[in-house]
């Protein structure tokens, strides 16, 4: 009887890491998604600063587009 439990047990506990690891694994890869680096122009740069700026203005004031926030840096040359 005790076998069993400690069997179940383990078996919870290790679902229970594999839950945790996967949850982490997402994690790690959404907070990666978030920043782009790129290495421009200045006058490339600007316009591509203010395009950004644009979407996302438009992404605040659209309620039904839950588009994703860009922090991108961007480096001119």
């Amino acid at each position: 009887m005790q076998s069993e439990q400690l069997r179940q047990r383990r078996r919870e506990r290790k679902r229970l890491e594999r839950e945790r690891d996967k949850k982490e694994s997402r994690n790690a890869q959404m907070c990666a998604g978030d920043e782009l680096d790129f290495l421009l122009p200045r006058r490339v740069a600007a316009l591509f600063g203010r395009a950004m700026r644009a979407a996302r203005e438009e992404n605040f004031t659209r309620p039904s587009n839950s588009g994703s926030r860009f922090p991108g840096r961007i480096q001119t040359t």
